[in-house]
């Protein structure tokens, strides 16, 4: 399965970008979705089993695509409460669309970046989700917002908790002076997974696959980036055992803290922060401001909380209740919502 995703208002911000004058604002995005069958699952879940002669095929290579659903105006790429309500007549569609979520292949492609994510053979690794493309839909625009993250000038890039590698991919496909670029995990199957997906970069920049602490790397490097890109874990929890993937702030406290050493500059460092952590976060940012590091708001999102690990612990749940780290959101099928917030941090 193919996600091909877009921003709602593409074309309206594109024109704005080359416009000589624009307000500089917080962007709010929506996405569409388009989701499309790839090589033999167009044979055996959309029934495309002939060919143009009446030739019965059993399989076909995965660059041909056939677009099966559009899902207008979606914050969440597994949203479905909003596939089965928006083909609720059309059930031959949301059945075929429930089927292709099933698949073991997940592509996502935005502005031209794709990225190929096996579930089955990465284990535990993340692949691209909502926050990612907000994240790489913020860097793009976020000239509105008065910051030029993907400039010429940028040389050195780092994602840091890369996963699959879709930011750095596209920070890297992007910036066309860009030297070198570090993929930077713990997570082992990130390797090969980066690996795979950048055979295609390698001819002109220098692609560095490092699986190690994110901390323990930065020390010990002595290194310095044009940018930095950073989608840390943001859950709150009553104590500091940090063990879950998505859960505590730690990561996020040392690379604002530290931005001033990490950066060149003129460099940038550019995070997701929820809003349930953004009391702590703005705490950081403070620091970061004395320091004379400029804070720029990219782009915000409402989303839904969607954890089930979170959401069917009740000490936990209870106490993200406690500290009001949810945001109401009327009308919903989801319980709890949240903000994305991304934004930078630069060295002027």
């Amino acid at each position: 399965m193919l996600l091909s995703v877009r921003n709602s208002e593409e074309e309206k911000l594109i024109k704005q970008m080359s416009s000589e004058t624009h307000e500089y604002r917080v962007l709010n995005p929506s996405f569409d979705i388009y989701v499309y069958a790839v090589g033999s699952e167009i044979v055996h879940i959309c029934g495309r089993d002939r060919d143009k002669s009446g030739n019965v095929v059993y399989e076909l290579p995965d660059t041909k695509r056939e677009r099966v659903a559009t899902l207008k105006d979606s914050v969440l790429f597994t949203d479905m409460p909003k596939i089965c309500k928006d083909f609720s007549n059309d059930r031959t569609t949301r059945d075929t669309v429930l089927r292709l979520y099933q698949s073991d292949i997940r592509d996502t492609e935005y502005d031209g970046v794709e990225i190929r994510m096996l579930p089955q053979r990465y284990e535990k690794l993340w692949g691209p989700s909502n926050d990612t493309i907000f994240f790489a839909d913020g860097i793009r625009f976020s000239p509105l917002a008065g910051i030029d993250v993907l400039s010429d000038d940028v040389k050195d890039a780092i994602e840091i908790g890369c996963g699959s590698g879709f930011i750095g991919k596209y920070i890297t496909t992007k910036c066309k002076n860009i030297k070198n670029i570090t993929f930077l995990d713990i997570n082992p199957f990130a390797k090969q997974c980066v690996k795979n997906n950048t055979k295609e970069l390698g001819k002109q920049t220098k692609i560095n696959i490092k699986i190690k602490d994110a901390v323990e790397y930065l020390e010990s490097s002595g290194k310095k980036f044009d940018i930095i890109a950073l989608n840390p874990p943001y859950v709150p929890r009553m104590d500091n055992h940090e063990f879950t993937p998505y859960q505590g702030q730690e990561l996020f406290s040392y690379m604002i803290k530290n931005a001033d050493k990490l950066l060149k500059d003129g460099g940038k460092m550019v995070t997701n922060i929820s809003s349930m952590s953004l009391n702590r976060a703005e705490k950081s940012i403070g620091a970061a401001k004395k320091k004379g590091l400029k804070y720029t708001h990219i782009s915000k999102m409402a989303v839904p909380f969607k954890v089930a690990a979170v959401q069917r612990n009740t000490e936990w749940i209870e106490y993200l209740k406690k500290i009001n780290a949810f945001i109401k959101q009327e009308g919903t099928d989801y319980d709890y919502w949240h903000q994305l917030n991304l934004f930078a941090v630069s060295k002027e």
